[in-house]
């Protein structure tokens, strides 16, 4: 190839990529090339950047050119590895499904205990509130227990034996008599 071009197969190989990467490296103007003619139709030359590595010819089935040495076949350890990357890849899958569904359980019972978290606060609150009431309550009947008791067993010497009348009450008029000051101050206020 002593004018810098190279057919498509040349150019896959020295650039390490497909034959098909280089047709559309060609279609997208990324390479440089052009179509020949001969006999038997067209064929691509490919212009290679001048950093491309040179690589020794192949025959036309992949089969390296006498005096080409290949790289010796992959040892069969390879296969053990690959059989046991596979298990990992396996173990691992089973591993982080059961990670995700253990995260779910453990949200749903986060949220659980949140929920009962505040159903104890709120009823705390409730009964702290229930409890000042009945403590308010059992002071004030304390209180009036002992005004009660305090009343009954002491006579106060300033206290008098009797409530005062009102004014214009009659000793014999009971509150329902028409007669007595209350009934007569409504007649008064409705104008009767």
């Amino acid at each position: 190839m002593t004018d810098g071009r190279v057919s498509i197969k040349v150019a896959a190989d020295r650039l390490g990529i497909s034959q098909d990467a280089v047709r559309r490296r060609l279609k997208s103007g990324e390479l440089v090339g052009e179509k020949e003619t001969t006999p038997q139709g067209f064929v691509w030359r490919v212009e290679l950047p001048a950093d491309t590595p040179e690589v020794e010819p192949r025959a036309d089935d992949g089969v390296p050119a006498p005096g080409i040495t290949t790289p010796d076949p992959p040892p069969a350890a390879i296969g053990e590895e690959t059989v046991e990357l596979i298990q990992l890849r396996e173990r691992m899958a089973a591993t982080t499904e059961t990670v995700v569904r253990l995260d779910a359980e453990v949200t749903y019972l986060r949220d659980q205990l949140d929920q009962r978290g505040q159903e104890l606060s709120q009823r705390s609150r409730e009964l702290a509130a229930e409890r000042e009431r009945a403590d308010v309550i059992q002071q004030l009947a304390l209180q009036r227990i002992e005004a009660l008791t305090t009343g009954m067993g002491e006579k106060h010497e300033d206290a008098p034996e009797r409530a005062p009348e009102p004014p214009g009450r009659d000793e014999g008029a009971s509150e329902g008599d028409p007669s007595s000051w209350p009934a007569r101050a409504w007649r008064r206020v409705r104008g009767g």
